[in-house]
């Protein structure tokens, strides 16, 4: 899994879109999740957050603990966390195990 992620282009550009959330390059991401669009992007990004969801699922079974999670993703799920589109997507789209990291998260920050 470590692999998959972090060491394959497969997940990239989104990973580094969603670092600098400022970049114009960002926000334009942001513009076509708001706005539904389909675009080569929006396609990169469903790809990422379905890569979450599984890890929400193997989190749900039990086949990876809540420490693992974090050890291997918490960054990169603090960063979907804080922009609120995102939330937003993640809610209205289904991703019902993510959705759940994603609010374990907020409260583990909340709890710091």
């Amino acid at each position: 899994m470590f692999h998959s992620f972090y060491q394959t282009a497969k997940y990239q550009r989104i990973r580094s879109l969603l670092d600098w959330h400022e970049a114009p390059e960002t926000l334009q991401l942001m513009a076509e999740v708001e706005n539904l669009r389909n675009t080569p992007d929006i396609q990169r990004f469903n790809r990422y957050l379905n890569f979450f969801e599984f890890v929400g699922v193997l989190r749900y079974r039990d086949q990876l603990t809540e420490d693992e999670v974090c050890d291997l993703f918490e960054y990169d799920l603090k960063n979907l966390n804080r922009l609120p589109v995102v939330r937003a997507y993640v809610e209205k789209h289904g991703f019902e195990r993510l959705n759940r990291l994603l609010s374990r998260i907020e409260v583990q920050e909340a709890k710091s």
